[in-house]
């Protein structure tokens, strides 16, 4: 080999040696969010946007949330979404897959909420403690859980002030536990999700929705919403979910997954999440007080009649429980338990 020969030969050899040891750049990974609420809703503005940039400051920028111009999949279908890789990550309500979710929909109890941020954290502490075996999340990856404020009623004209006052009504539920209330009650439920409640009522299709008291804003619902019936404990409640696609969570590093679970996943947001919209419903709540609408609260007599109308719900859910391997009535009594050592702790930081 003469000199020039060799010369080439250890040039390429230490090139190589660099191009081996020089340190790797870290890789970016964008999640594409499926977003099928418009961008200004108060539900991107103060929760999605806000923990998108918490996951890209705790990964100092290597993973990235990135929220779709318009929706890939209908709202119903948010967990089939992200599970087959059309988006890499979404929120979901548990109530709009029905069958699908049965042990996590205990939230739907009627009567058992004390606030958004307390039944948030309980029901991540009593999914983790007694939920989780069932695998209802099964596909995904499961970043949190929250829950909406207590659910309450709007009715166009008058409220509700006894279980009479349903009958004949034709009014839009959120979930499979309320279709079978109302029809207990006598009304007409007509299930849709949220994005379609003001064209129900604005073609008066239903007279009335069970919903969250925030709704009367964000969905623009001022015109045909001229009464509110509120119970202590919410007739319903609702949880929703935020969940990553398995392929797309396992492109991001070991590390990095690790920072995401422990700043922005689980209790934490479910807090967060949940006091955001507590103040949401507040606010929304003075607004219409000083609207002129109509409100019931429910008390006494009449609020005990109606849960006890409403018992069966209870009654239901623990025998499917059982029939999963799960104690419901010790799953009940957790998210209890669990709500009133998230208020003790909150008055104690106060």
């Amino acid at each position: 080999m003469n000199t020039v020969i060799r010369l080439a030969v250890a040039a390429g050899t230490v090139a190589a040696g660099l191009a081996w040891t020089a340190p790797v750049e870290a890789q970016t990974t964008t999640l594409r969010f499926n977003n099928f609420l418009p961008m200004t809703h108060w539900m991107n503005q103060r929760k999605i946007l806000p923990w998108a940039k918490m996951v890209e400051e705790a990964t100092q920028g290597r993973v990235k949330v990135e929220l779709t111009a318009s929706t890939l999949c209908p709202p119903v279908q948010q967990f089939e979404c992200v599970r087959d890789g059309i988006a890499d990550a979404a929120l979901g309500i548990h109530g709009y897959s029905p069958g699908q979710f049965d042990l996590t929909r205990v939230i739907e109890i009627p009567g058992i909420e004390k606030t958004a941020d307390a039944m948030g954290v309980a029901l991540w502490r009593v999914h983790k403690a007694h939920l989780d075996k069932a695998g209802e999340h099964k596909g995904v990856h499961l970043i949190t859980m929250w829950v909406q404020p207590p659910g309450i009623l709007f009715t166009a004209k008058e409220p509700v002030t006894k279980i009479e006052d349903f009958k004949g009504r034709t009014l839009r539920v959120p979930t499979p536990a309320i279709v079978e209330v109302a029809k207990r009650f006598g009304a007409t439920p007509v299930m849709e999700p949220a994005t379609k409640v003001h064209e129900l009522m604005s073609k008066g299709v239903v007279e009335g929705a069970f919903f969250n008291t925030d709704a009367w804003e964000s969905y623009h619902l001022q015109k045909f919403v001229r009464a509110l019936t509120e119970v202590d404990g919410g007739f319903y409640s609702a949880s929703i979910y935020l969940i990553v696609n398995e392929k797309s969570w396992a492109k991001i590093s070991a590390a990095d997954r690790a920072k995401i679970m422990d700043c922005c996943a689980g209790e934490k947001m479910a807090a967060m999440f949940g006091k955001a919209w507590e103040e949401m419903v507040a606010n929304a709540r003075a607004n219409m007080v000083k609207d002129g609408v109509k409100i019931n609260v429910i008390q006494g007599a009449e609020r005990d009649r109606m849960f006890k109308a409403m018992a069966f719900l209870q009654e239901d859910w623990i025998k499917l429980a059982a029939s999963r391997g799960v104690d419901g009535k010790a799953a009940i009594q957790m998210l209890l338990d669990e709500q009133e050592k998230y208020a003790q702790s909150i008055k104690k930081t106060n």
